[in-house]
Order: C-alpha cells, then structure tokens, then sequence
C-alpha cells in the first residue's frame, strides 16, 4: 500500500502565495485601465460618521475614502505605496503650506497583494488626531509623536491615486475649522 506524502504546513503556505500571486498576474492584465472602471468616493466625516466640511476648533476629522470597482475583473493592490503615495489625506493650509499627514505605512505591508473585488469596494478611514476608539485603516498606521488640533482657519486637502499608470485620479477636498 502507498503512504500518502503529508505536506508539511509552511509547504502549504508558500504553494498558496504562489497561486495567489500567480491569479492576481491573470487578474492583472485583464483588467481595464479606463477610469471608468473605478468610482471613487472621498469626503471628511466627525466622529459620528456624518460628511462635513466645516468642524469646531479641536474636533477630530475623519478622512474616508472608497475605491469602488465597477468591473467584472478583481483590482489587485500588490504595491500600497504605488497607490496611495506620500499625500493621501495630507493637509495644506489655505496659502499652501503643508501642515502634513497623520499616519504613516508600516514598510514591511508595503508589498502585500490585496484586492478590491469585482463589483466591490474599499473604504479606507484615517483620522487626524489620535483616538483610541478609531484605528486607520489597514495599510495606514498612526505616527506615533501627537498631532495637534489645527487652528481656526480654512485648509484642503489633496492627493493623487494612482490606480495603474495611466489611471490617475485627482482627490481634493476644502474644509474649514471655525
């Protein structure tokens, strides 16, 4: 009788990294690059989730943002700083001045393979000031020096997608802080 060979589990591990990463190549290149393809939604929200653009001197404010793909081909993410870059959710005062950004990548998820699904979505959340009870998505991570409260006045915030090379889509939003 014939023993069965019995897999050993990192084995396992590796044989379905390969078969993923081999499926997101196919996936890859059949995906369209039109804009088209992706709707993509950004706004501020407070602390209860509700779309502001105007928030009182020392709330928090709450970057979302939703990558919906509006195709039949799952969007594969193998390079989170390719995608979001260095200014997703970074502020800018009215005259220009860069008053930065919350959070940071962790370098060692830079080059996990994620997807956003065929006809799904991804919403990522980060807010501006630290809060126990609200995590930045994954792959954003929270610095770890405090950010400040930003002063009264009138700010924006603006940054680029880069969802393949020639699909790139411009986010920017103005807000106020009274």
């Amino acid at each position: 009788m014939k023993q069965r060979q019995r897999f050993e589990p990192w084995r396992q591990l590796l044989f379905s990294a390969l078969l993923l990463l081999a499926m997101g190549m196919v996936v890859t290149a059949c995906s369209s690059e039109e804009t088209e393809d992706f709707t993509i939604q950004f706004r501020l929200e407070d602390e209860n989730g509700n779309p502001k653009n105007e928030f009182r001197q020392g709330e928090n404010i709450i970057f979302r943002l939703t990558i919906y793909n509006n195709t039949d081909a799952h969007y594969s993410i193998n390079d989170w700083g390719s995608l979001f870059g260095e200014d997703v959710f970074r502020v800018y005062s009215s005259n220009g001045s860069d008053l930065g950004k919350s959070w940071e990548i962790s370098y060692y998820i830079l080059f996990i393979m994620e997807y956003i699904f065929a006809h799904d979505s991804r919403t990522f959340i980060c807010p501006w000031m630290t809060d126990e009870n609200l995590s930045p998505t994954y792959p954003l991570v929270m610095k770890e020096e405090a950010i400040q409260p930003l002063p009264i006045g009138d700010y924006y915030t603006e940054f680029n997608l880069r969802l393949s090379e020639n699909n790139v889509i411009h986010c920017k939003q103005n807000f106020k802080i009274r």
